[in-house]
């Protein structure tokens, strides 16, 4: 499995640092809109005519912003696991306004992301990752963002790549992800609330990561070959490991930084329940 997961980050370096230069000028800051309370979905150029999903707005917008009303959104109508909410360079998506838009407030006007689809409560039929940052063709950069989002149901039970991070998975991906709280998502390999591989680096701001497992390592953060996230002001608590790394895993030249961060009560069976 090693090896596969290996094959993009081949290509990843070259193409993160011709894009970090100069993409952040290049991305629209065209608004569009999606609120779930909306009768039947519009265009999306206003709340008015607003999206009714979030997966509509994310397969017509290519570049801009994307302002989300308070409620729950799911990766897909149908129960197809393998959909997600996938994160896209010049694509901005910001959680927490109210209903029929206003003024923006993510811990007032709680915005989920869920991967609770197909029978609700049931988790087996789970979407196996509710977010990817997927640059294996091309990476991923900072111009990718979400911000102000709960991101919980992910069970990633699957084969191969969907054993591996439940609530986000990151492969040669930099996003930047501010205000998330990330919890009830597990995993039956690594990385039940985010697994970072292949030169992804994300930056998290303003984050809880709580209450996620992992069968083998990272219940919190799993971060592998040369993946060294950037984390400031985030709470890594109450996640589990059956194997190491309760809070975060690093392994394969993986070193994030840490600044203010809080990592408690976590538990791992084997070692590092922090």
């Amino acid at each position: 499995m090693l090896n596969k997961r290996l094959k993009s980050s081949l290509i990843a370096i070259p193409i993160i640092a011709c894009m970090s230069q100069s993409a952040w000028a290049l991305c629209s800051t065209t608004v569009y809109y999606v609120d779930a309370s909306v009768s039947a979905s519009g265009v999306g150029t206003s709340w008015g005519t607003a999206y009714k999903t979030l997966h509509e707005a994310l397969t017509a917008v290519s570049d801009g912003e994307i302002w989300v009303a308070t409620g729950t959104y799911y990766p897909t109508t149908g129960t197809d696991r393998t959909i997600t909410f996938r994160l896209n360079n010049c694509v901005s998506i910001y959680g927490g306004y109210p209903t029929g838009g206003g003024t923006r407030d993510w811990k007032t006007n709680v915005t989920t992301l869920s991967g609770d689809i197909g029978i609700a409560n049931d988790d087996t039929d789970n979407s196996y990752h509710v977010v990817v940052g997927d640059g294996s063709t091309i990476a991923i950069t900072d111009t990718a963002i979400l911000d102000g989002f709960v991101i919980s149901g992910g069970k990633a039970d699957g084969v191969d790549l969907d054993q591996l991070g439940a609530g986000i998975y990151n492969t040669s991906s930099n996003p930047i992800l501010t205000n998330l709280t990330i919890s009830g998502n597990s995993a039956a390999s690594d990385g039940g609330g985010i697994y970072n591989v292949n030169y992804s680096s994300p930056t998290l701001t303003s984050m809880t990561i709580s209450g996620n497992s992992a069968a083998s390592y990272g219940g919190g953060i799993h971060n592998e070959f040369f993946s060294s996230p950037t984390l400031t002001n985030v709470i890594i608590s109450g996640n589990s490991a059956a194997s190491n790394g309760g809070g975060i895993y690093n392994e394969s030249f993986s070193s994030p930084t840490l600044t203010n961060v809080i990592i408690s009560g976590n538990s791992a069976e084997h070692e590092g329940g922090g």
